[in-house]
C-alpha cells in the first residue's frame, strides 16, 4: 500500500466528485432543453 502515490480512497473521491459535477452539468443542460416544452404548449401541433 505504501508504494502507491495516493490511496484508492482518494481516487474514489475524485471519481465521485467528477461524476457529480458531470451529472449536475448534464441535468442543467436537460432542464434548459426540456423547460420550453412544458412552458410553451403552443409549440405542439394540435
Amino acid at each position: 500500500m505504501v508504494n502507491f502515490p495516493f490511496c484508492n480512497c482518494e481516487i474514489y473521491m475524485r471519481i465521485l466528485l467528477l461524476s457529480e459535477v458531470l451529472l449536475i452539468h448534464i441535468s442543467e443542460e436537460l432542464i434548459v432543453h426540456i423547460k420550453p416544452l412544458f412552458f410553451e404548449p403552443t409549440s405542439f401541433p394540435s
